[in-house]
């Protein structure tokens, strides 16, 4: 399990891109960990060489330490769930428009399609018309000879 673990993440990675291809843009979820925090134990710097804000030092033991988690970069959105909902509402709806937009066009050019088809239709149509009636016009005028 531990050797094949890089293996399996792998291919998690490649199937969950996959299904993110097939979303909407609306659907889409953001990033799950937009800002990393790292506790101090995992890294290598020494507790004492990190700057801390007084308040929260003053609030800190040293032997609490080890637990205590310092943000090692700030998060990138830092926009309310209204306003994410509301982004993601114009999103739908700029994507809701472009599909409506793009149906129409489609609609339009079959439209079109469907009447060049009659006029070619009609066109043939009278050609045989003006023929028969020529025959008929000639066969009318060897009878009066």
């Amino acid at each position: 399990m531990i050797f094949t673990f890089k293996e399996d993440e792998k291919a998690r990675k490649i199937l969950e891109r996959e299904h993110n291809k097939k979303l909407k843009i609306s659907e889409k979820n953001r990033p799950i960990r937009e800002g990393c925090l790292r506790k101090l134990r995992e890294t290598d710097i020494q507790p004492s060489g990190i700057a801390i804000n007084s308040k929260v030092a003053s609030k800190v033991n040293m032997n609490e330490f080890n637990s205590f988690t310092v943000p090692t970069e700030r998060p990138k959105n830092q926009e309310t769930r209204h306003q994410l909902k509301e982004k993601k509402r114009q999103i739908f709806l700029a994507q809701q428009l472009n599909e409506t937009k793009f149906d129409e066009i489609q609609r339009l050019c079959n439209h079109n399609d469907m009447r060049k088809m009659g006029l070619l239709c009609s066109e043939k149509m009278l050609e045989a018309d003006t023929k028969s009636f020529l025959e008929f016009f000639a066969q009318i005028k060897k009878q009066t000879n």
